[in-house]
C-alpha cells in the first residue's frame, strides 16, 4: 500500500491546524501541571524527587501532592476536579499524537479524520473517528484548563511570586527549613 498526499491537501491543512492546535494547547496544560508539581515537591521537601516526565506520572505525582500536602477543602476538591479534567483528555491526546491517520481520512468529504493504531492490550489494530469539531473542542478545553490551572497555584494556592510560592509552600507543606536555597524557576 503506498501513501502519498493529494495534490492540494486542503482538507490536511485542516487537519493539521486542529490536531497541532490541540497538541500544543495539551502542552500548555502540562506545563501547568508541572508548575504545580514543583510547588509540591518545592513544599514536600524530598531530596530524592524529580518531577515525572511521563502524563500517567504526573497524574501519579499530583495526586500524591493533593494528599501529602496541607489544602483547604476547598483547594483539595478545586485540584481534584482540574485533575480529573486533566485525565479526561488523556486518552483522547494521545490518540492524536501516536496514531496515524488512516483510511484516506485526508481525501474525504466529511469533517471526520480516521485514527488507526496498534491495541496495546491485546496488539491488533484500533480505529477511532474524530471529528474536527471534537478535536477543536478538545484544544478548547486544554486551554481552559491551563488557565484554571494556573489560576488555581495562583490564586488558591497563592503562589504567584517566588516569595509568595515559598510561602505557599511552607503553608501547604509538612516541613521546610528557615531559609530556602535560591531558585530560578519554581
Amino acid at each position: 500500500m503506498a501513501y502519498y498526499f493529494p495534490k492540494k491537501p486542503v482538507k490536511l491543512d485542516y487537519i493539521y491546524f486542529h490536531v497541532g492546535r490541540f497538541v500544543v494547547r495539551w502542552a500548555d496544560a502540562e506545563d501547568a501541571i508541572d508548575s504545580c508539581l514543583r510547588l509540591f515537591a518545592a513544599a514536600l521537601n524530598d531530596p530524592l524527587y524529580q518531577i515525572p516526565r511521563s502524563t500517567k506520572r504526573r497524574i501519579e505525582a499530583f495526586k500524591a501532592g493533593l494528599a501529602k500536602c496541607r489544602l483547604s477543602p476547598e483547594q483539595h476538591s478545586r485540584g481534584k476536579a482540574l485533575l480529573a479534567r486533566f485525565e479526561a483528555i488523556v486518552e483522547h491526546r494521545h490518540w492524536a499524537v501516536h496514531a496515524v491517520l488512516w483510511n484516506e481520512s485526508w481525501e474525504a468529504k466529511t469533517t471526520f479524520v480516521s485514527y488507526l493504531r496498534v491495541s496495546l492490550s491485546d496488539g491488533g489494530l484500533e480505529q477511532r473517528d474524530y471529528d474536527l469539531a471534537e478535536i477543536e473542542e478538545l484544544a478548547d478545553e486544554c486551554g481552559r484548563l491551563h488557565v484554571e490551572l494556573w489560576d488555581w497555584l495562583t490564586s488558591d494556592l497563592g503562589a504567584s511570586t517566588p516569595k509568595k510560592a515559598e510561602k505557599a509552600a511552607r503553608k501547604i507543606g509538612v516541613k521546610l527549613p528557615r531559609k530556602l536555597p535560591v531558585r530560578k524557576h519554581l
